[in-house]
């Protein structure tokens, strides 16, 4: 039975780029849109993510809610979602770079979700989250604990500057 009953969470601990996010609810602004919305099923307790990948020319690449690829653009993309429970992968066919690498529950090792991600906003802004950094712009990010911020970083399209916690 698919639970349809989620709340937006703001008690949880997750990875991104090799950095700690911990109660954190807003993790990434771009201006004042989050790029990630972290939510929690109400039967379950199940940690879920919502965000969308895009190109460098603004065409999706894949949709990810609640934790899960929902769709995504297996022409020029290898989506893998139903191969192995909790570990979602999506990769560029030509090339076999990995675009989304989203781990969760027990494949997530310490955290409630465990995510590495290259992705654009429609705008054409990259943000690139590795298994051990974030970069945005100049900016690297590797190993921090961030804790109970109103936001974890924010990117300001307007001039690209970023703040962080």
């Amino acid at each position: 039975m698919i639970n349809l009953h989620w709340k937006i969470e703001e008690h949880f601990k997750v990875k991104i780029g090799g950095n700690i996010f911990i109660d954190i609810p807003n993790l990434i602004m771009y201006g004042d849109e989050p790029l990630f919305k972290i939510y929690r099923s109400t039967s379950d307790g199940l940690l879920g993510i919502d965000f969308d990948i895009y190109d460098k020319n603004g065409n999706k690449i894949a949709t990810i809610r609640k934790g899960m690829i929902v769709q995504g653009d297996e022409k020029n993309y290898n989506i893998s979602y139903r191969e192995v429970v909790d570990h979602y992968k999506i990769s560029e066919k030509k090339s076999g770079r990995i675009i989304c690498d989203l781990k969760k529950r027990e494949k997530a090792g310490d955290f409630e979700l465990d995510l590495s991600v290259n992705l654009y906003t429609k705008s054409g802004f990259l943000f690139e989250a590795t298994p051990t950094i974030i970069r945005v712009k100049q900016a690297l990010l590797s190993g921090n604990t961030l804790v109970g911020c109103k936001y974890a970083i924010r990117i300001d399209p307007n001039n690209f500057s970023i703040s962080i916690c």
